[in-house]
């Protein structure tokens, strides 16, 4: 499979969701306008006064940086802002307000022409003022007066930034509030209700694909829960440790990384489809299973460092991996969930460094990236289900039919993901028959035969499935299946995965017939063409029929048509593909074959898996002619060594060796496949021969190729004379 404009329009549609996240987060103030009140507001930041009274005669405050990263660290970080609360004449209160989630403690001073009027501390010191600001957020009401007023905000921060603060009249702070709580509790809502559909699923599927969702789901609300400042409220403590609180957001995030990968790696069947990328996954996953320990017991910065490393291994890994199969729906899908999920966790992690506007809709971006990622999860769940009971009815109606056996296999053994109703593909056919089966069938009971074609038929369709390969259907005595990178991954292209498994069957029957001769011998002959096919359903509702359609599947099934017992014959295409991946041309054996309705000889390769062990293909043979019980039953007779006697195929030679009243046994430079028809003229130097020829009408023949196979360098071939009358061959 091939990155085409497919894969491309997909892949950008795949990045679509991350690309919104982002555009919503730098251009927009989606939900929250900044519809605060205009503040002068300065910070000490040469030197921090030490109390209330230092404060007050600080001479050194400065305007508050636009942009100062608020990246974490040990020792917490006192600052002071100075502001001035302007008076109304209605005396209205006011509310300041910072949405910093990671402060510990904040104290506020309102100061009234150098008195001390109000004050109010709130924090981890403080557990029960979180009621008061609900956990989220740190205000104080401030109650005005008809001139200014100085509010002067002690703040102890785990970060390096600067708090931002901002003032609100009350009907803006109530606005605020009600539509944080509605946001709030509709997101957590959501999230329940998906990890509520998981486990359902769970239980009445019986797939652990389901619960390795739910972890996910689980983990990355424990990461809201402590990045978007949850904690404040229930467990407060846990912000006395910056160091702690940290390391608990990175080991969440990685253990929900861990479950991701999981339910991936089961929902895309990775194991088997992706069959190369299985240990680089499985080693993904074990470093991000084995990121808490690591986190916990390393120093902050070890453990953060291992933490970013170890998850852009596996994104690079995914991404490279993936990209390819894009156009594969739950693939795309996958795409999908991460880029809309991980961009939005990005996101609220930059509106705690201070980077991105602190809006709320950036606060909730993490929590709306979750349930996206749940969503979209629960989207691919149901196309998994809605394929599996499409599947369910094919084997249904396979189980219906007398001759079920290669479709329930192809069932069965394919990827839900790959079932289509119509598709083209690239594939490798292979079609796969056996020898004179019929006559093997003589004078045998149909139980023997029965069970041992069975047994035959078994032993290579586990080979095939071996290699990643799809039994289209059964042929009675022999097999059509097809090859596919879509079902068999990166690992290997589908020519070389067809091939290794048409060696396997050869070797293996070569060596069943050497091992057992008591037993009925089965060879196969092999034909394998490479080339694009219609995969479809030629039936209806009722009766559903998948099938290959296309030329390419004609041309296989000549080309094993035109093979020899234990041989592979193969494409010109099926032999560029192999040569392009490393598999040596001298092991193709150029070979020449007619197709019905085409007058010109076609080219392809035979190939001889017993190179190096000829003599055991030659025993092989015999016992298998003994066994079938052929012997020669007409007369031959040896052309006379001083006179010679071939028959030519335009410019190919055939010299005839010997020869009877049916036809010839004749070597030649080219290998002909059997079953091939040519028309031949004979050429001797012998003139009452060519006379005789002539008065017969023999000057050109008709024969057909009825074996081959190579002798001491040169081919030698079993012509069969086609539509000679009873004179004819009396004559011969």
């Amino acid at each position: 499979m091939y990155f085409g404009k497919r894969n491309l329009l997909r892949t950008c549609l795949s990045v679509l969701p991350g690309a919104i996240v982002v555009a919503a987060a730098f251009f927009t103030q989606v939900f929250e306008s900044d519809n605060s009140l205009p503040i002068s507001d300065l910070v000490a930041t040469d030197t921090t006064p030490s109390n209330l009274a230092a404060a007050l005669s600080h001479t050194s405050w400065q305007a508050r940086p636009n942009l100062v990263v608020n990246l974490p660290q040990i020792a917490p970080k006192i600052t002071w802002t100075k502001i001035e609360v302007p008076g109304l004449a209605t005396n209205e209160p006011l509310y300041v307000e910072t949405r910093f989630p990671l402060l510990i403690d904040l104290d506020f001073y309102l100061v009234d022409e150098g008195r001390l009027v109000d004050e109010w501390h709130t924090g981890y010191a403080h557990p029960g003022s979180f009621e008061r600001n609900k956990g989220l957020y740190f205000n104080f009401p401030v109650n005005t007066k008809n001139h200014n007023q100085s509010l002067f905000i002690r703040a102890k921060n785990p970060g390096t930034g600067v708090p931002k603060f901002r003032l609100y009249d009350r009907h803006t702070f109530a606005s605020m509030n009600q539509l944080r709580d509605q946001v709030m509790g509709t997101l957590f809502g959501l999230s329940l209700m998906i990890i509520f559909v998981n486990i359902l699923l769970l239980t009445s599927q019986e797939s652990i694909t389901y619960l390795m969702d739910i972890g996910a789901q689980i983990f990355l609300l424990v990461v809201v829960y402590f990045l978007e400042g949850y904690y404040k409220r229930i467990t407060p403590n846990i912000g006395d440790d910056p160091d702690l609180l940290a390391r608990m957001i990175i080991s969440s995030y990685m253990m929900a990384l861990f479950f991701i990968a999981a339910f991936y790696r089961r929902h895309l069947l990775i194991d088997r489809n992706f069959q190369d990328l299985t240990r680089s996954y499985r080693a993904i996953q074990a470093l991000y299973l084995i990121s808490p320990v690591v986190v916990f017991t390393t120093p902050f910065a070890v453990g953060l460092s291992y933490a970013i490393v170890v998850t852009w291994l596996g994104s690079g890994l995914m991404i490279k991996r993936y990209i390819r199969f894009v156009n594969l729906r739950s693939i795309f899908i996958a795409f999908l969930s991460q880029s809309g999920g991980v961009t939005a966790m990005i996101v609220t992690a930059l509106t705690v460094l201070d980077i991105v506007s602190d809006n709320l809709l950036n606060k909730s971006m993490a929590h709306i990236g979750i349930v996206w990622m749940g969503a979209t999860n629960l989207i691919a769940s149901g196309m998994r289900l809605r394929l599996i009971e499409a599947r369910s009815k094919r084997i249904r109606s396979a189980l219906a039919k007398r001759d079920s056996r290669a479709e329930l296999n192809r069932l069965l053994t394919s990827s839900y993901d790959n079932i289509e109703n119509i598709k083209k593909a690239e594939v490798t056919i292979m079609f796969i028959d056996a020898v004179s089966f019929s006559l093997l069938a003589a004078g045998r009971s149909t139980a023997a035969i029965f069970k041992a074609l069975s047994e035959r038929l078994s032993e290579i369709i586990k080979v095939i499935e071996a290699e990643g390969g799809s039994v289209d259907r059964s042929l009675g005595d022999g097999v059509l299946c097809y090859f596919s990178n879509d079902q068999i991954g990166l690992r290997k292209h589908h020519a070389v995965a067809a091939f290794d498994a048409a060696i396997t069957i050869q070797r293996n029957a070569i060596a069943a017939a050497l091992t057992h001769p008591d037993k009925l011998i089965m060879p196969v002959r092999i034909g394998i063409h490479s080339a694009d096919v219609i995969i479809g359903n030629l039936g209806d509702d009722r009766h559903l029929d998948f099938t290959m359609i296309g030329s390419g599947v004609n041309f296989a099934s000549r080309l094993e048509t035109a093979a020899s017992p234990f041989k592979i014959n193969l494409s010109t295409e099926t032999v560029d593909h192999l040569t392009r991946h490393k598999i040596a041309p001298q092991l193709f054996e150029p070979i020449k074959l007619s197709i019905k309705h085409h007058s010109a000889l076609h080219n392809a390769f035979e190939h001889d898996p017993s190179i190096g062990d000829a003599d055991s293909l030659q025993r092989a043979e015999v016992l298998f002619f003994e066994q079938l019980g052929i012997r020669r039953g007409d007369e031959r007779h040896m052309v006379v060594p001083s006179e010679s006697l071939r028959l030519m195929y335009g410019d190919l030679e055939f010299s005839v060796v010997d020869f009877s009243r049916y036809g010839f046994r004749a070597t030649s430079g080219s290998l002909f496949g059997r079953r091939s028809v040519l028309t031949v003229e004979f050429v001797t130097n012998n003139i009452e021969l060519q006379r005789m020829l002539a008065a017969y009408f023999l000057r050109t023949v008709v024969v057909e190729v009825r074996w081959s196979r190579q002798e001491q360098g040169t081919f030698t071939h079993g012509l069969r004379i086609v539509g000679s009358s009873t004179a004819q061959r009396n004559f011969l």
